[in-house]
């Protein structure tokens, strides 16, 4: 079973298990469209059931990327306040230097059929692969069959972490977070169309 607890992108964190090769997901299902310049760098869990995949840019790998990471995790039904809450109170303990944590509900998101939220956070220990940190904007998802997880993360260049102390403009952190609103779900096999593979094998 794939852990609940933590699905960040922080390198030190990074999966502990093989990735298996490429699946077809059936069921209810994260509907984003990849940027076309990803790849499907990880992959693993099982198609009906739990599963969780990351992307990165096509030049790099899940281990040490730098331009980007996305990452997606469905997640047997559960109570949808302790998964997130279960995040948050984890984060601490893997993160010594946690300089920002909020969290953002979204005006009119696109998916509506269930809870939405998004938690924007930034650790800034020094890492292997993101010596000057890391941010993430993670948004959690209540579907009808699962629990979702969609994460977008960036790695700073330079210790000039900037206005916000983030390492990221005020501009594109705006984005990532309007973006986080638009994730759907979708579920072919109930008659909700999918209308992005991401990436996975036809």
């Amino acid at each position: 079973m794939i852990n609940k607890i933590l699905s960040v992108s922080l390198c030190f964190l990074a999966p502990a298990v093989a990735a298996q090769a490429p699946f077809k997901v059936v069921g209810e299902q994260i509907d984003f469209a990849v940027p076309s310049y990803a790849k499907l760098a990880f992959m693993q869990g099982t198609p009906a059931g739990e599963y969780q995949a990351e992307y990165v840019d096509k030049s790099e790998s899940v281990e040490s990327w730098k331009k980007f990471f996305i990452g997606y995790k469905r997640i047997n039904q559960g109570d949808f306040k302790q998964l997130v809450a279960a995040n948050v109170k984890a984060l601490p303990q893997l993160c010594s230097n946690l300089t920002f944590s909020k969290f953002y509900r979204h005006k009119d998101p696109f998916y509506k059929a269930g809870d939405i939220i998004s938690w924007v956070f930034f650790c800034a220990d020094k890492m292997p692969n993101a010596p000057y940190g890391e941010g993430t904007v993670m948004t959690f998802l209540q579907g009808e069959d699962f629990l979702f997880q969609h994460w977008s993360a960036w790695r700073p260049t330079s210790a000039d972490l900037g206005a916000n102390n983030l390492g990221i403009d005020k501009q594109r952190l705006a984005q990532l977070i309007r973006l986080g609103g638009t994730v759907n779900l979708c579920n072919k096999e109930a008659g909700k169309k999918c209308y992005h593979n991401n990436l996975q094998p036809e």
